[in-house]
């Protein structure tokens, strides 16, 4: 996909490049801390501090949904261990609170900090996101680019700069409170809708971020918190104008009262929406008794589901996955006779880390394909070979595009400039 490049002219016009929208929300909002850090009382960059705090005071003013940001102001330098300690010290402080769930920024000015410095100090559970306004370019690393987006202020007024950096901070709380752009695309217009499902914590966001190629859909690494709200992410590749509509629910939990308001809401969707596919995510080893209710629901529904089994140690495809066949077993016992064959199981990591290398995005899209041939095959529907490629709304040609898509463990730094 490239860099996010964005230039102030054609900013509306980017923002609409992946429509979202926001459907239920279970938590009230939280508080968005933004830790100002790096050089920010250097003249100018005070000038756009002041504009930006005066501009956020401004919109919660006149704001009716509570939304709630708070400044944090550290030493004028470049950064330093100190600096990130005593950060990462205040996150933790905020996060043990029982009286209010608060979220965190970082803006921070200067070229010359050390952004691998930031990224070694925080670890990945207190880490937040950053702003980092520069000068000129610098080089992120591959971890940096999840976090990180660079505002490049040459050849921007202070007024412009301030826009940029409001808009920032904008997604970072409307990431963290899942709540992302209300415009969306007509369903009509939307050939491939997949509804995402299954366990907490089991990479139903982190399948949502990987069409991104950047955080955009809340994931955490926290055990208490995942993705609290339905988020709708209608997707269209600019390339070709293929679109997508992913829908992430929340993940199923021992909470007797949210697991049944997140059936009673998937259910709604099963029953009032087109739903091409469903994805029921699990980590490999995890029980699924939580999910039990959920899973008999899919298996009634007429929708085509698959099981997805992130964090797999698979090693050869011929290897015998003995998760895959206690969960068969369990399948059996609760009746759920529709979703235990075993070709709708498909192993997947959707994140590279000590369990293994990333793997089993295109497995997904195959596995959609071959059930969208045979269907069209039982229905005795003739294809010639090359409607594939004709038809770009065919959801056989979105299938196609993403299935043999290369780069999907590509992350992105999102870079604005003049």
């Amino acid at each position: 996909m490239g860099f996010f490049c964005f230039t102030s002219h054609k900013l509306n016009d980017e923002a609409n490049e992946n429509k979202t929208n926001v459907k239920s929300t279970y938590f009230k909002n939280t508080i968005l801390r933004i830790h100002i850090c790096g050089l920010w009382q250097e003249e100018e960059n005070e000038i756009v501090y002041k504009k930006i705090k005066d501009n956020i005071k401004e919109q919660i003013d006149l704001d009716s949904n509570d939304k709630d940001w708070d400044f944090k102001e550290y030493e004028s330098t470049l950064l330093t261990p100190q600096i990130c300690e005593q950060i990462e010290k205040n996150i933790e402080q905020d996060k043990i609170s029982e009286l209010k769930i608060v979220n965190h920024a970082m803006l921070c000015f200067g070229d010359d900090n050390d952004m691998d410095l930031v990224l070694k100090t925080f670890s990945v559970i207190h880490r937040p996101r950053i702003i980092l306004i520069t000068k000129g370019e610098i080089k992120v690393n591959k971890e940096g680019k999840k976090y990180i987006t660079i505002i490049i202020r040459k050849g921007m007024g202070n007024e412009e700069l301030k826009d940029f950096i409001i808009i920032s901070l904008n997604g970072i709380y409307s990431y963290y409170n899942e709540q992302n752009d209300k415009r969306e695309l007509c369903d009509n217009n939307i050939p491939l809708k997949i509804l995402l499902t299954g366990m907490r914590l089991s990479g139903k966001s982190t399948f949502v971020n990987l069409f991104f190629g950047k955080l955009f859909a809340f994931v955490t690494n926290d055990t208490e918190n995942g993705t609290l709200k339905i988020s709708e992410y209608n997707i269209k590749n600019n390339e070709n104008q293929k679109s997508i509509k992913l829908i992430d629910t929340p993940g199923i939990n021992s909470k007797k009262k949210i697991k049944e308001s997140i059936i009673n809401e998937i259910n709604k969707y099963i029953k009032g929406k087109k739903i091409d596919f469903i994805l029921f995510f699990y980590n490999e080893g995890n029980f699924l008794g939580e999910g039990k209710n959920l899973l008999k629901l899919l298996d009634k529904s007429e929708i085509p589901v698959f099981i997805i089994i992130n964090k797999s140690r698979k090693t050869e495809d011929n290897d015998i996955n003995e998760d895959i066949q206690s969960k068969v077993m369990y399948l059996k016992q609760i009746g759920c006779q529709r979703l235990l064959k075993e070709e709708y199981f498909i192993e997947v990591n959707l994140k590279s880390n000590s369990i293994g290398n990333f793997f089993g995005m295109e497995s997904i899209f195959d596995k959609m394909q071959k059930f969208e041939l045979n269907t069209i095959n039982k229905e005795n529907k003739i294809i010639e070979s090359n409607s594939i490629e004709n038809k770009s709304d065919n959801i056989l040609n979105i299938i196609n595009y993403y299935k043999n898509k290369k780069d999907w463990d590509k992350d992105e730094v999102e870079i604005i400039r003049k």
